[in-house]
């Protein structure tokens, strides 16, 4: 009824209202759009915690990740811009945390890139033990993107960095 109250400039009064001589039968409608959605406020809560443990994955936080896990996020979800906890980070540590708490290592974002394939596709030097943590991990060696096989890939990503791919 805040809302309500805020729109009338006064306190809401059921009885009050019922009571004044002229009658107002929009109060009612009023009334009963603000009251919350409860599926809307889950969903809320949900991509909330999921941007939680995407911020989490980026900032290497294991606690927090570990708490998100344990309250049931999935560890496969992706954010609103359609990424997950894995393709958040760069981290050995937390690919190694959250493959083994059943984060899927192939797992795509909506671009259709597994973790692999983005931590390739993105320059960054530090992505190297990322990459390799990935590798280690289990991640496919075999996947292909946009018609490009992973060495393709990582060939086109050691050019622009200066140096040789190296997959062992």
């Amino acid at each position: 009824y805040e809302l309500l109250e805020a729109f009338l400039g006064a306190k809401w009064d059921e009885s009050t209202a019922l009571a004044q001589s002229r009658p107002r039968p929009y109060l009612h409608i009023v009334a009963k759009e603000v009251e919350p959605d409860p599926a809307e406020l889950e969903e809320k809560a949900r991509l909330r915690a999921i941007g939680d443990m995407i911020w989490a994955a980026k900032s290497e936080d294991l606690t927090r990740l570990k708490i998100l896990l344990d309250s049931g996020v999935d560890p496969n979800a992706l954010d609103a811009l359609g990424l997950s906890a894995l393709h958040s980070t760069i981290s050995p540590e937390v690919v190694q945390f959250l493959v083994a708490a059943g984060a899927s290592i192939e797992v795509k974002n909506s671009s259709g890139e597994t973790p692999l394939v983005s931590a390739v596709r993105n320059v960054n030097p530090n992505s190297e033990l990322y990459v390799r943590a990935l590798l280690s991990a289990g991640a496919d060696r075999t996947v292909r993107f946009q018609n490009k096989s992973l060495l393709t890939l990582m060939k086109d990503f050691a050019l622009l960095i200066g140096g040789e791919p190296e997959i062992q």
